[in-house]
C-alpha cells in the first residue's frame, strides 16, 4: 500500500480491507510467537 493512488473512495476502501485482513489473517507478528493475531485471538498456539 505504500504510495498507492486510488482512482475513488470505493477503491481505496476495498484495498485497505484487503490490506487489513492480510495483516491480521495471513501475516505472523514475532510479539505473538509468529502467529497471526486471528490464531492468537481465537487461542492458537504454533507447534
Amino acid at each position: 500500500m505504500n504510495a498507492e493512488l486510488f482512482g475513488s473512495l470505493m477503491e481505496a476502501q476495498v484495498v485497505i480491507e484487503q490490506w487489513r485482513r492480510r495483516y491480521n489473517q495471513n501475516r505472523p507478528h514475532s510479539n505473538q510467537g509468529y502467529i497471526t493475531p486471528e490464531m492468537a485471538y481465537f487461542g492458537h498456539r504454533q507447534l
